[in-house]
């Protein structure tokens, strides 16, 4: 083959692949498209655009995880990926590829989010070789469950007798009478009739609109001078807006599952207390704009954690929090409180 073949082939591709995967730029990306996002991971940053097969693709970063969040040109949110590990997956995972499919190659392992469905792990297989079959996916549930197989017919390997290695979180269990996970206790509504609503000022619902127009069904309650408005977002989590009087937006707080707890955070509590049941968790972002406005207080992001911990013979609720990163930052709670029932 001629160099000048080889210039036009080499062209030719890239040419392909340009169309075929469009870079944007955010002004070229429809505005509900843009809202649907902001709606789906309020305290995302986007690194890029894209638009392919139909679909509108943004790069971002959430938790400090790297992710890609998938829209219809209607602003319709499709579903969202956060590549994982092997190892950071239920080993129960790992363990039906090694019985089932140690030949394969692992092509991806994603966390997948999508509206109205719990997350799943969904790992693409590839046969080794060239032209030998196609890729295929496998799919879980968060706790390692099989729910779904598109491969061929499973390998046999010596691994399959042997029982899946328990990880710490899946220990964690032992010692308590109950091996169902705990599940925190939603708090009960309060009627309409046993407390007045609050009614904020046009300007703070106005702001709040402004912020969040994705959010449809939300309460609002009074935090001293400022208000909070409560509402459920895409996938189903609470979150409390703080607006204050004058409708500057303060910082948004996020209930975050424990599959979405950053590595970090995991693992200073397995240091520390193996045996802890995690009871919640949130994450608090504070508007930029405020930030800037008040340099003088510091203001940083930050989660917390509380758990449940079995000593002398007592349940202890700690409350714990960690900086931006994950790292352990502070006790919130006194550790030494005997406010705890007996067993």
């Amino acid at each position: 083959m001629s160099i000048k073949n080889l210039l036009l082939g080499l062209f030719i591709f890239v040419s392909i692949s340009s169309i075929a995967q469009k870079k944007l730029n955010e002004d070229e990306v429809p505005k509900d498209v843009r809202i649907a996002l902001e709606s789906t991971h309020a305290d995302a940053k986007v690194k890029n655009w894209a638009f392919l097969n139909d679909q509108y693709i943004a790069d971002i970063i959430l938790d400090n995880q790297k992710g890609k969040a998938y829209f219809t040109p209607d602003g319709h949110w499709i579903n969202s990926k956060f590549p994982v590990s092997m190892a950071e997956m239920p080993a129960s995972v790992a363990q039906f590829y090694k019985d089932n499919y140690k030949s394969y190659k692992i092509a991806s392992s994603d966390l997948v989010e999508e509206s109205g469905s719990p997350q799943t792990y969904i790992i693409v297989l590839q046969p080794q070789g060239v032209g030998v079959g196609e890729p295929f996916k496998v799919v879980f549930d968060t706790k390692g469950n099989l729910l779904s197989n598109e491969g061929p017919a499973p390998e046999v390997t010596a691994e399959a007798e042997k029982p899946a290695k328990k990880t710490k979180a899946e220990s964690s269990d032992e010692g308590y009478a109950d091996d169902k996970p705990v599940k925190r206790p939603k708090p009960q509504k309060v009627k309409p009739e046993e407390l007045p609503a609050v009614v904020p000022p046009d300007v703070v619902v106005k702001a709040f609109m402004k912020k969040f127009p994705a959010a449809r069904e939300f309460t609002w309650s009074n935090k001293g001078n400022d208000y909070i408005a409560t509402y459920e977002d895409g996938m189903g989590y609470e979150k409390k807006v703080l607006m204050t009087k004058d409708g500057k937006p303060v910082s948004v707080t996020t209930e975050v599952p424990e599959d979405r707890i950053m590595q970090m955070s995991l693992r200073y509590i397995d240091d520390n207390y193996p045996k802890a049941k995690i009871l919640h968790s949130e994450k608090v972002e504070y508007d930029r704009a405020y930030v800037k406005s008040v340099p003088e207080q510091k203001l940083q992001n930050y989660s917390t954690i509380t758990i449940k911990v079995k000593k002398n013979k007592k349940y202890q609720e700690y409350t714990l929090m960690f900086d931006k990163t994950g790292k352990f930052d502070s006790m919130v709670n006194d550790p030494n409180s005997d406010s705890y029932g007996d067993e």
